[in-house]
């Protein structure tokens, strides 16, 4: 059973990023934590309001829903700032100042919309079943548990760039 926190009680001071490290992969990762009543959650399951769907793109995953609730949006912008400003005061990448962190911070959200990615076969409970996500059709009404598992570190060229590494837990047509 996976627990999720209701967008609105969504708490920063109760997230913790661990220090990064090298996973079986070799990528450079640091897991998020939900520290909650003397619980301690890996990662950050977030019961998200219900958004329309703007766009969804089944070869790359992308789906991009509208930013339609302004309480969500508020907290998971501030979630992302609280992430770019860990990274600063940590000092994982030297030399970079808060605003260029927060350039190589692939975001989650931006003010008019909210990208996540998943599977085209990801299942979507309905009123008449299930169905796959890439049948859904634009304007659809989606809700979500959005899973934060952390923060992955990549170069590219040379040049780091930050991604939130997230998955879909449950979809609700």
């Amino acid at each position: 059973m996976l627990l999720a926190v209701p967008y609105e009680t969504i708490e920063l001071a109760k997230l913790q990023i661990e220090p990064f490290h090298t996973d079986r992969r070799q990528r450079r990762i640091a897991p998020l934590l939900y520290k909650d009543a003397g619980l301690t959650f890996t990662g950050c399951s977030i019961l998200c309001p219900p958004l329309p769907i703007s766009h969804y793109d089944p070869v790359s995953n992308r789906l991009k829903l509208e930013m339609t609730n302004r309480v969500f949006g508020l907290r998971l912008y501030a979630m992302q700032d609280y992430l770019a400003n860990h990274l600063f005061t940590s000092r994982v990448i030297p030399d970079l100042s808060l605003r260029e962190i927060h350039g190589i911070l692939q975001k989650l959200y931006l003010p008019s919309s909210l990208t996540v990615y998943a599977y085209p076969t990801t299942p979507v409970q309905t009123n008449s079943g299930l169905k796959d996500l890439a049948s859904l059709e634009p304007g659809s009404s989606l809700r979500m548990v959005l899973r934060i598992h952390g923060l992955l570190l990549l170069e590219n060229r040379g040049a780091p760039h930050v991604r939130i590494q997230h998955s879909i837990v449950a979809l609700n047509a």
